[in-house]
């Protein structure tokens, strides 16, 4: 017996594939989840061992890592973005490694550990570029000697991430055309309306905590200050994505999955750096307090949403609620887009009307009940149309209706 189907079986919807197996499948998956979470941890410290002479700064980098709410959560998720922060980080550790040892094997590793970041999830490659580039001049600069064999060894990365890209992406060069269309429809749907702030303000306070995410803010003024190797390094890989979540304001929080990790090596550094200054008892008392702070708070919003998923899940409960008190064939609104927020009704059931967070479809239908996930309320998910549409939509809804039932919150940072 396999232990689940083969993907032709899958894909022709074989009359022999079973509920079990598909549960079968996701636990396998979800495993593969947990691994490189747990993978990505110590990953972190391997960096932080590189960049740092503290043996001590780099274990506290790997514990932020481990007990942050995203880590933790992208961990239990069949998704690319754990497996892709997993390959960021292998890809960067492994510059790092060749640029200090100076051969092509090396660098051809690690341009394969890049391909296969890139082939993960395409965006990794906005890092990794400025990320090689800082590691590359810093070799030179530490080294004191010119850049040589810049272009062999600059072929063989290239080379190695050509080779891992169609490793982890063979389609890219098997159906060109159909990848080339299926990229561009993901940028469409990546369409969000840009918002500079958003990633600042909410989306790395949501994934650190507010503890957690003000000393990073403090620790990347450190990075401005000191201006070194280390700094240049872990600033060249993070910021270029604050940038493109601004231009293309994501409301997701996995989406910073990939740089989580190098966000709290940036915490790590400012300590370290930090330490290079006449150190009294105070001084480790802070720290002390800093670190058990930022990392508590972590960790209880992690141990709740935990407690959280392991019961049911709200969408049921508000499907089965519906189904109890609303007339079979009642219209029933819908406020966002996506079919993940909604929940489970059976469309041959009821009529539902996807509302599109429009304010003229909400005034034009005017559904008796509209279903609203805590998502969409608080507009993160809303984030694809324009936000004062949303807030017209949002005020219009609070207008017009009353709240007759909230099922369970999900605990945020």
């Amino acid at each position: 017996m396999n232990l689940v189907p083969s993907s032709r079986e899958i894909m022709a919807e074989d009359q022999s594939v079973t509920l079990d197996d598909v549960t079968r499948i996701w636990l396998l998956a979800r495993s593969l989840s947990v691994i490189f979470g747990a993978l990505t941890v110590g990953l972190t410290y391997l960096l932080g061992r590189e960049l740092f002479e503290d043996k001590a700064h780099a274990l506290v980098a790997a514990w932020l890592a481990a007990v942050m709410p995203t880590m933790v959560i992208q961990s239990h998720y069949l998704t690319v973005d754990g497996p892709v922060g997993f390959w960021f980080l292998l890809a960067v550790w492994l510059m790092l490694k060749a640029a200090k040892k100076g051969g092509a094997a090396l660098w051809a590793v690690a341009g394969l550990a890049a391909g296969l970041a890139t082939a993960t999830k395409y965006n990794a490659i906005v890092g990794l570029i400025p990320a090689a580039g800082a590691i590359w001049v810093s070799r030179g600069e530490k080294s004191g000697q010119p850049q040589t064999g810049f272009w062999r060894l600059a072929s063989v990365f290239v080379g190695g991430a050509a080779a891992g890209f169609l490793l982890g992406c063979p389609y890219a060069a098997l159906a060109f055309g159909e990848w080339r269309q299926g990229l561009s429809e993901l940028l469409q749907y990546n369409n969000y309306p840009a918002n500079w702030l958003y990633p600042w303000l909410h989306l790395s306070r949501l994934s650190l905590g507010w503890p957690a995410w003000l000393l990073f803010l403090v620790s990347l003024s450190v990075i401005a200050l000191k201006r070194d190797r280390a700094g240049i390094l872990l600033a060249a890989a993070v910021i270029p994505y604050f940038v493109i979540y601004g231009y293309k304001a994501s409301p997701y929080m996995r989406h910073m999955v990939l740089i989580v990790p190098l966000m709290v090596l940036i915490m790590a550094y400012a300590l370290d750096r930090a330490g290079g200054y006449p150190r009294r008892r105070v001084y480790y008392f802070i720290v002390a307090g800093l670190i058990m702070l930022a990392s508590g708070y972590a960790l209880a919003n992690s141990l709740a949403w935990v407690r959280v998923m392991s019961g049911k899940d709200t969408r049921e409960e508000a499907a089965e609620y519906i189904i109890q008190r609303v007339p079979k064939g009642s219209d029933i609104g819908l406020a966002g887009q996506l079919w993940f927020y909604t929940p489970a009704l059976e469309e041959s059931e009821y009529k539902l009307i996807r509302l599109e967070y429009r304010p003229e479809k909400l005034q034009h239908f005017m559904p008796p009940l509209v279903v609203v996930s805590e998502h969409e309320a608080k507009q993160y998910a809303a984030s694809r149309v324009p936000e004062e549409v949303g807030n017209r939509f949002f005020q219009l809804l609070n207008l017009r209706y009353n709240i007759i039932r909230v099922f369970k919150r999900v605990p945020r940072c």
